[in-house]
């Protein structure tokens, strides 16, 4: 019996396509997953300060993915400069002062996610600083702009008017 390497072939070909659709759908369950702990670090940290108290992330993420969450967190017009992007991060409650030279590590990073991830935009402001954007895709822009961030800042501000 002879056997059929073509169909073989064939069939290996869609095992391929299927896995590689597949991983997608992961892909994109594990980011929403991150934007939603993001989000909720953010609320942690906002109801910690207004409280007096300590919140420290117990899975700290690492500064390359801290970076990118503040690019895929924004608006798809919206740009950052390397001085925006340590603001960010700051603000999301990522502890930056373990770094000796922040702004140097973030322009490191910055520079390796550039046309992976991220795209230079031109430049802005009176000192002509670099500015950066993700890049988004076609199924970025189709998804939900997620409500964390909106309903984390109003949710803050509504505590603090209950006091």
């Amino acid at each position: 019996m002879a056997t059929d390497y073509k169909q073989i072939f064939k069939q290996v070909k869609t095992d391929i396509a299927a896995k590689r659709q597949e991983l997608g759908e992961s892909m994109r369950t594990v980011e929403g997953l991150e934007a939603e702990i993001a989000g909720l670090q953010q609320t942690a940290l906002g109801l910690a300060r207004m409280l007096g108290e300590e919140f420290v992330a117990e899975d700290e993420i690492g500064l390359t993915d801290a970076v990118r969450n503040v690019f895929k967190s924004a608006l798809p017009s919206k740009n950052f400069t390397a001085l925006e992007v340590r603001d960010e991060l700051q603000a999301m409650g990522y502890d930056i002062t373990k770094y000796g030279n922040v702004m140097a590590s973030i322009h490191s990073v910055i520079k390796r996610l550039i046309d992976k991830d991220i795209k230079f935009v031109g430049t802005r402001g009176d000192s002509d600083k670099p500015a950066y954007q993700w890049k988004f895709t076609a199924a970025d822009l189709a998804s939900p702009v997620p409500s964390y961030r909106i309903s984390t800042l109003s949710g803050l501000r509504d505590l603090g008017r209950k006091k």
